[in-house]
């Protein structure tokens, strides 16, 4: 992978702070069992990257709190 491919990668997994409003918007009107309809409502995001970013930083955070 040549630099300006690792740099859009770098870029592309960074959530931004409407993508992660949207996010977690979507989990309370679906749940967090239908990623599908989740990432449909994101726009910007695959099911998996939703429910990854859902557990790593909002479940995580309220385990932490």
């Amino acid at each position: 992978m040549n630099q300006t491919n690792l740099l859009v990668v770098s870029i592309r997994n960074q959530w931004s702070p409407g993508e992660d409003s949207r996010l977690i918007a979507a989990v309370d009107r679906f749940g967090s069992r239908n990623w599908n309809r989740i990432s449909l409502e994101v726009r910007t995001r695959s099911s998996t990257e939703c429910q990854a970013r859902f557990v790593q930083s909002w479940i995580t955070a309220l385990l932490i709190t």
